[in-house]
């Protein structure tokens, strides 16, 4: 084998799985057990190639434009779970409540990374739930062309009473327009007793559509729900500028 290729490789692999998806130069080193110049020198390939790029001079180094770009099976879905975990648990130990991140994935809603919050019981995980019971779903469902959306109610029928009476597609349309100008939305159920609110992400194509979204029995909410709206655009944002390409 080639060896410089198989260093070039190893500090890719270093830098994908660094715990919030970015690492210094030292740290390469360190964990490869590299001497700094030649860990340099190959990072200053990888970042001309645009395989990994570099948050300012002397920042750290993270996923470049190239590998972000790569269709769903590259880095796809596991990459990004791995590195906005630590951003849903600072979100999640902030709020106090379950954080969910989730994508929509071939016509079915994939979990990318959920953390639960200390009393919560999870009853039926695998429970079916169309896009638009949900705050994340709302979300990722306002990010889907007009005839996918046809295509959900079709399949699904329009939300009704699960949703403010959006009774017909006309109604569902106007929603999710709101919610893209918003950028986000709020769940506030009485006759569910639920609260919640959620927020898109703005993603590269190997990512997009992605929301995320946090929802609580109403008693929690209601007195929580300046703190939870403002933590969630907040890491809305932290994740959508770690994942999108630096230009």
């Amino acid at each position: 084998m080639i060896q410089s290729v198989v260093k070039a490789a190893k500090i890719l692999e270093t830098v994908h799985r660094s715990p919030d998806g970015c690492i210094r130069l030292v740290d390469i080193a360190r964990a490869l057990g590299m001497e700094k110049p030649t860990a340099y020198n190959l990072i200053k390939t990888l970042l001309a190639l645009e395989y990994l790029a570099q948050d300012g001079p002397g920042g750290k180094y993270r996923i470049g434009p190239k590998l972000l770009k790569l269709p769903q099976g590259g880095l796809g879905d596991e990459f990004l779970s791995n590195i906005v975990r630590p951003l849903c648990e600072e979100a999640r130990k902030e709020i106090g409540e379950n954080i969910s991140l989730v994508a929509y994935r071939q016509g079915t809603v994939k979990i990318i990374c959920r953390i639960l919050c200390d009393n919560e019981i999870v009853v039926a995980p695998n429970t079916f739930k169309p896009l638009y019971t949900t705050i994340s779903g709302r979300c990722l469902l306002a990010q889907l062309p007009e005839d996918q959306v046809r295509n959900v109610v079709e399949l699904l029928g329009a939300p009704g009473e699960l949703w403010n009476g959006n009774d017909n597609l006309t109604g569902l349309l106007k929603a999710l327009v709101r919610i893209r100008v918003n950028g986000g939305t709020t769940l506030l159920s009485k006759e569910r007793q639920l609260g919640g609110v959620g927020f898109i992400i703005d993603a590269p194509a190997p990512y997009h559509p992605i929301a995320i979204g946090s929802a609580m029995p109403l008693f929690r909410f209601t007195s929580k729900r300046k703190n939870v709206f403002a933590t969630l655009r907040s890491c809305a944002t932290r994740i959508s500028n770690l994942i999108k390409p630096q230009t």
